[in-house]
């Protein structure tokens, strides 16, 4: 039976982010599939000249500067209705989603969340979060524990959110689907050279704990290895990035790139020998799981649910505190002098790759959620 969907979210194209890839792949999966699928968004040309989007006017984020803050809410409520949707699926507890919220409350339509950042992501992105981390992640879940309250499904992307709903007593149905994810074929490394390629690959935004990484890595004197950073580039982080490894002393070992193209990102996949992980509030890294699954070993840090890739790899032990440079360092070194072993044959077991599946998580999607 098909469906009307309305996908929220209070980020979307030409944002990069799990939150923007997951939302318009879903649009495009689930109409493929016969439903009739919308997204309300905060306005944007992108998303102006797409089909089947409903636009609100807002301002530019002050702490991310590529994303719009929804604030012009006029006429929304008679765009919504007429759309007439059977379910409304939130991916973000922002202003929007707090706006759709309500009003399928009131018109007693089916609400799906799907939870994708935790109260640590967001302070990340706060000055001095420090200082008060513990009342941002105490108040953070109760927030949380009251927004999902009128979900009729929440939608974990891991085990570690799993958990965590579980933890602070919600009582909607909780379901695992994370999202789906396409290995590489990637393309055989020539490279002769005995040179340890080291890979992080992802924004360059703060929640990735990027200075941590660099701080690590500066202590690999002795070592002939090479780490790339790569990823989206805003507000001269990629500058800010060099500098940091040059205040390091280990400029001379690591590339910063920021954004690059498809065929770039490959190239860099292919040539890497480890991918590296240094975040500490990732609920599903998509970019890490397709290092895994095209088989590259990757190095996470101990948190969130980052340690659910090694635990169910070949290489157990490929895991670090990211609160200590000493303990990625020591791994790294370990890296370099048994490349051989963690590279042969590194691999996800099958029954966990095989949830990653996309005919699996749609299958869920449409059986088990709408």
């Amino acid at each position: 039976m098909t469906k009307r969907i309305l996908l929220v979210s209070d980020t979307y194209l030409p944002t990069i982010s799990g939150v923007t890839t997951v939302v318009s792949e879903y649009k495009k999966e689930l109409e493929a599939l016969g439903h009739t699928v919308a997204v309300l968004v905060p306005e944007t040309k992108e998303a102006a000249d797409e089909k089947n989007v409903i636009t609100v006017p807002g301002l530019q984020s002050i702490l991310r500067s590529d994303t719009v803050v929804p604030l012009y809410f006029i006429g929304l409520k008679k765009e919504v209705a007429a759309f007439n949707p059977d379910v409304i699926h939130i991916h973000s507890p922002g202003p929007l989603g707090l706006w759709a919220r309500k009003w399928a409350k009131k018109n007693d339509v089916t609400v799906v969340t799907t939870v994708h950042g935790t109260p640590d992501f967001s302070a990340s992105y706060l000055p001095f979060s420090y200082l008060y981390e513990d009342f941002i992640k105490e108040s953070g879940w109760k927030f949380w524990e009251w927004f999902l309250e009128t979900s009729e499904v929440v939608v974990a992307p891991s085990y570690f959110i799993v958990e965590k709903l579980q933890e602070i007593g919600i009582k909607s149905t909780i379901i695992r689907a994370p999202f789906w994810i396409e290995p590489y074929r990637l393309e055989k490394n020539n490279n002769k050279k005995n040179v340890t390629n080291f890979l992080f690959f992802g924004r360059l935004d703060p929640d990735k704990n990027l200075p941590f990484l660099l701080e690590s890595w500066s202590k690999m004197n002795g070592h002939s290895a090479h780490l790339t950073i790569a990823g989206r580039d805003l507000e001269n982080q990629k500058e800010d990035l060099q500098t940091l490894a040059k205040t390091f002393g280990c400029e001379a070992t690591v590339t910063v790139l920021g954004k690059v193209s498809e065929k770039k990102k490959l190239n860099l996949f292919s040539h890497a020998d480890f991918f590296v992980m240094p975040s500490k509030v990732e609920v599903q890294s998509i970019v890490t799981y397709q290092a895994a699954l095209s088989g590259i070993p990757v190095l996470v840090a101990r948190a969130s649910a980052l340690p659910e890739i090694v635990a169910h790899s070949t290489a157990p032990d490929l895991i670090f505190d990211p609160d200590d440079p000493t303990s990625l360092t020591k791994l790294l070194k370990k890296c370099c002098k048994e490349k051989a072993t963690y590279t042969k044959n590194y691999s996800l077991s099958e029954d966990f790759k095989k949830s990653f599946t996309k005919e699996k998580i749609l299958h869920d999607l449409v059986e088990k959620i709408y």
